[in-house]
Formats: C-alpha cells, sequence, structure tokens
C-alpha cells in the first residue's frame, strides 16, 4: 500500500508538537537533520530514510509501520475502502447494505476483528485484502450454514491455517525501505522470518503446498458446484 507522504509529514508534525521541539531542536535529535530537512518531511515533499524514520518513530513513542501509515485500525479500514473502490462494491447494489455509510463502520468493525485473529498486521496487505473480499462474499450471498458458504468459510480457515503455520515456524521480521522515497513513491514492505529451533524450511514448504492444494481443490469443487447449480 502507497505511503502518504503528507500523512507521514502530518504525524512527523504531530510529534514534534508534542514535544515542545521546534523544527530546528527537532533535527538535531533525528541524526542532526537541518531545519529545512524537517520542513521538507513535514510538508510531504520528502521522506526520511530508514534510520530517522526509526529515530522520529522511537521518540514519538510509536512503530515504524505506524508513523507510515497510521494506526493499524485505520491502516486497514484505508485498505477496505480501496477494496470497495477496485472492485465496484460502493456502487453495486447488491452490496448496499454494507457499503451504506449507516452500515459500513459496523461492518469494517466486524471484519477488522477477524484481521487480529489472523494475527496479520501491516505487512500482510494482499492477506487483509483477499479477508475483506472472503468476509463481504459471505455477508451478502448468505453465506451462513449454504453450500456457497461452506466454500467461503473454508478457504478463510485455510487461509488462517497458512498464515498461522508462517508464524509457528518462523518468527516474522519486517523490512522497510524507504531511504530515496519522493512523493508518488510506492514504498515496500517486505516479509522476512528467521527460523524458530527445531523447525526447518523443507517441512514448512511441505506443509504449505499442502495446504495450497487442498485450496485449490476446494475451488475446483466450488466451481463445479456453481456449474451443476446452474
Amino acid at each position: 500500500m502507497k505511503v502518504n507522504n503528507h500523512e507521514v509529514g502530518y504525524r512527523i508534525n504531530s510529534i514534534r508538537k508534542d514535544l515542545g521541539l521546534n523544527q530546528e531542536d527537532f533535527g538535531k535529535r533525528i541524526s542532526d537533520a537541518h531545519k529545512s530537512l524537517v520542513s521538507k518531511w513535514e510538508k510531504g515533499q520528502s521522506l526520511p530514510n530508514n534510520e530517522r524514520l526509526k529515530a522520529i518513530a522511537e521518540i514519538g513513542g510509536i512503530s515504524v509501520n505506524e508513523l507510515l501509515h497510521g494506526d493499524f485500525e485505520s491502516y486497514c479500514y484505508g485498505i477496505f475502502d480501496a477494496v470497495n473502490a477496485a472492485e465496484g462494491y460502493d456502487s453495486d447494489r447488491a452490496y448496499k447494505e454494507i457499503t451504506d455509510p449507516g452500515n459500513k463502520r459496523a461492518f469494517y468493525a466486524k471484519v477488522f476483528d477477524y484481521v487480529k485473529e489472523y494475527k496479520y498486521d501491516y505487512e500482510d496487505y494482499d492477506r487483509i485484502c483477499n479477508l475483506y473480499k472472503k468476509s463481504i462474499a459471505n455477508e451478502v450471498h448468505g453465506a451462513d450454514y449454504t453450500n456457497e458458504g461452506s466454500f467461503n468459510y473454508l478457504q478463510l480457515e485455510l487461509e488462517k491455517i497458512k498464515w498461522g503455520l508462517r508464524d509457528y515456524f518462523y518468527t516474522p521480521v519486517v523490512m522497510n525501505d524507504t531511504s530515496d522515497a519522493v512523493p508518488g513513491d510506492e514504498v515496500t514492505i517486505a516479509w522476512g522470518g528467521i527460523p524458530r529451533e527445531g523447525a526447518d524450511f523443507e517441512m514448512y514448504e511441505k506443509q504449505e503446498e499442502l495446504i495450497t492444494q487442498t485450496k485449490i481443490k476446494l475451488s475446483d469443487l466450488e466451481m463445479d458446484y456453481k456449474e451443476n447449480e446452474q
């Protein structure tokens, strides 16, 4: 998900003001950054490099991800909004009851509970998107305790198992690179991991592949079911 330089700048500005510092004194605490550079950050004209991002986040009492994207709940809600726009949910009558402004907030909160249950984090952008799509499909198509709903239910559970397996075998490590970011750039947040003692990559790959093949077979079964229903 793209980093909004202006929103990052606003958060940097808020941290600085909360500390009661002017731009010159704030810069001195961030690797002796010149006040003109601090001004560019706050105006969203550029982003700090990795070292300075970490320093700003530390003195602000937040994580680097929160500095870049805001609090995690707002970050997820932004993803939900983006999916609605990309998939046309906002303009589709079939999804009106969910995307209506009066109901949207409650549904977002429900999906965010799933996000927390699956222990997703900022780096799990694609997983959060897929989870939202599955959740909205369940809600709209009357998925509870129906044949169609069982497919969505199982896919969600398999996805949960898949990423739970990753965390079982590996200690996650998040890597950010914003060194030369300028307005319009997309900052990549990649996931890496350190194998846990007693666990190995070969076994992880075999078990992950088993889950992947199960998901594929489930999708094939769903397609057969839908074709027979027509």
